[in-house]
């Protein structure tokens, strides 16, 4: 099974980002610049685009404003513990600031867990009855 992918534009050396995508079930990609990142984007589909301030030397506005050239509906991340600063320079559609911790939950609705044979609402075989009380 190929996991949905998500493109990380910072150092591969940042494994804390890396390992928290991997950990919600997403293959974490990562490229070191904004031109090499748009290429990726290019060529590849991806669930979304993440960018930490604190470990790249990207600036988050001209990686938007690129992305935005090649798919305008691309979702974008902006990790970011300064939040309501850096919200006010990014009012753009499909693009959220979050922290490193809200970045797992943010993408997990996007991901849609799928089995054979099996509707998305009912649950596993004895599911129901942990959840419920049952």
């Amino acid at each position: 099974m190929i996991l949905p992918a998500v493109l990380i534009v910072g150092s591969p050396r940042d494994a804390e980002l890396g390992d928290l995508i991997f950990d919600a079930g997403l293959t974490p990609v990562f490229r070191e610049s904004v031109l090499s990142a748009i290429t990726a984007l290019r060529k590849d589909n991806f669930l979304a685009v993440v960018v930490d301030r604190k470990t790249s030397s990207v600036d988050p506005l001209e990686l938007i404003l690129n992305v935005r050239d090649v798919d305008e509906r691309t979702r974008i991340f902006v990790v970011s513990e300064e939040r309501e600063a850096v919200s006010e320079i990014l009012p753009q559609p499909y693009v959220s600031v979050v922290s490193k911790q809200e970045l797992a939950r943010k993408l997990a609705p996007t991901v849609v867990p799928v089995e054979e044979g099996r509707p998305l609402e009912e649950p596993l075989d004895g599911e129901r009855n942990e959840q419920h009380g049952e």
